[in-house]
This record gives C-alpha cells, structure tokens and sequence, in this order.
C-alpha cells in the first residue's frame, strides 16, 4: 500500500499531545486563501528559496529542458518547461531547490515514524496525521494507522472534513485523537475565503462529535475571515451545542509568502499580521468562556 507525502517533521508540539512527528499526506479538496502548504495541493511540488542559491551551476548542468541558468553570476529559473522530474534538487549542494514529494509504502512510512518512540512514550507524544487532506488518501491512511497501533504508537488525525464521513469513520477504529478544522460557521464566507460552502463540514463536525473518539476542534485565526466576536462566538457555540468540549485555537501565520514564492506563486489575499500575545491571548479568553 503506497502513498504519497510532501514532508516528515520529527518533534512538533503544536499537533497533539507531547512530542509528535507530523506526516504531511498530499492533496486537498479544499483551496483556502491563506493555505500555509500550497506544496500539499500540487503534484510533485518543487520548491525553490532563491536566498539559499550559491550559484554553482549543478542544476544547469543536470537539467535537460533549459529551466535553469546562470546569468550574470546569478541563478535564473524557468518553470515553463519544468516537469518537475527533482533531479535538479538532488544536486543541489544549499538545499535551494527542494522537491518535497515522495512515494511510500506504509510499512516503510511506520519504520520512520517508530524510530522516535522513545520520544513519544518520554512526552507521552505520537504521530500526527496532515496536509493537505491526509483523509483523501484512504487506504493508504487505514493501513499506515493499522501499523501504528499494533507498534504502540499514539495516533492523531488532522483533517478539514471536507469529503464523505464514510472516509473518517474508517479511520476512526485506529485514531486516538482527531484535530478537527473549523474554519467558519457561514456558508457564504467559507465559500467566498475558500472556494466551497462548508454544509458538509458542519455536518461531519456534528458526526464526529458524537464518536467516542477524543475530538479537539481547532480555531486558526485569521484576520478579517474569523478573527471577530460575532465569528468565534458562532463557531464555539456550534461545538458547545454539539457535544464538543475542546476547542484550541491556532495564531495566524504571517510568513506564508515565503512559501507561495518559493513554490513559484503568489498568495490569494492580503491577510496582514499575526496576532500579538497579548491579542491572542484574549480571543483564547473569549472562546474559553464561551465554551464553559
């Protein structure tokens, strides 16, 4: 059984209990404006950080189609004819270019992750499942879960539950957690900031809350789609009155374009900054009691 991920991160304690190594699956069925891994939505992402370029010239010399050049001393990339084939990232000696898609069996997938049990039984941690949809990889994810609990190792999925509850509710016998997106509770919004309507979510929302799986629903704050009273308000209720009781939120990511250029595109929107601490703190406050 074979899957596809774009990146593996060891130590991660933003994704669940305790230490935790993050598994991020790619595809997605969503197309959020303020997507933090646009890498996880393309086929065989290549990544390129022009700042990390020393200009050597090992990529020119691997690449057949003309897609790199050194002119004037500098490093020029074309993604015209760019198949996106990785070979040029092999060579490259500074980690300028990266290709951050590969292929894995889930057996192989579970002998990476089980080299940081130690970790995960010391901070009481585990594997987190991400995206991307890791959910949309099924099979694959059902398999890669099986393996997991029969070597003892604490599960979590993150999903955006956006697909056919029947896909969660056969990964659901082998997760000890689920992290649960919601982005918003109006339809309009939600289709305005991200491309779809969010019925389906907030119905498989209410489904899962009456699992018996530990559920965690997750606020990511972002200014000017949900970051207000009337929103977090909406959104805390809807779980309260479902039967949640958990909800954590997460602070805007402000470094995203970054990443959207390095994946040679530009951001949807225009989202501003980052919450401060203190700012952060008293939207936390307000959920909190919302939810007691």
């Amino acid at each position: 059984m074979k899957g596809k991920i774009f990146n593996l991160i060891r130590g991660s304690t933003e994704d669940g209990k305790g230490l935790r190594t993050v598994v991020y699956c790619s595809g997605c069925s969503l197309n959020c404006s303020w997507c933090q891994n646009p890498e996880g939505k393309t086929e065989k992402p290549l990544l390129y950080y022009a700042h990390k370029c020393v200009g050597c010239g090992a990529c020119v010399r691997v690449c057949g189609r003309g897609c790199h050049a050194i002119v004037l001393g500098k490093h020029v990339f074309s993604r015209t004819n760019c198949i996106r084939c990785g070979e040029c990232a092999q060579v490259c000696p500074a980690g300028a270019l990266v290709f951050m898609q590969s292929e894995t069996e889930a057996k192989e997938l579970v002998g990476l992750i089980a080299r940081d049990k130690d970790f995960f039984a010391a901070s009481g941690g585990g594997v987190t499942f991400s995206g991307g949809e890791c959910v949309l990889q099924n099979d694959f994810l059902v398999e890669t879960l099986r393996l997991c609990k029969e070597n003892g190792i604490d599960t979590a999925i993150e999903t955006a539950l956006f697909y056919d509850y029947s896909l969660l509710k056969r990964l659901l016998p082998y997760a000890d957690c689920v992290l649960a997106d919601l982005k918003h509770t109006d339809s309009a919004k939600h289709k305005e900031f991200i491309g779809f309507g969010n019925e389906k979510i907030l119905t498989n929302l209410k489904l899962l809350l009456k699992e018996n799986t530990k559920t965690v629903v997750r606020f990511a704050l972002i200014p000017g789609f949900n970051d207000d009273e009337i929103s977090l308000k909406e959104m805390a209720l809807f779980v309260k009155e479902n039967g949640g009781r958990e909800i954590e939120l997460l602070n805007f990511n402000d470094t995203i374009e970054n990443k959207y250029s390095a994946c040679g595109q530009t951001v949807a929107r225009k989202f501003g900054k980052a919450f401060s601490p203190e700012e952060f703190a008293k939207k936390k406050e307000y959920v909190s009691k919302i939810l007691s």
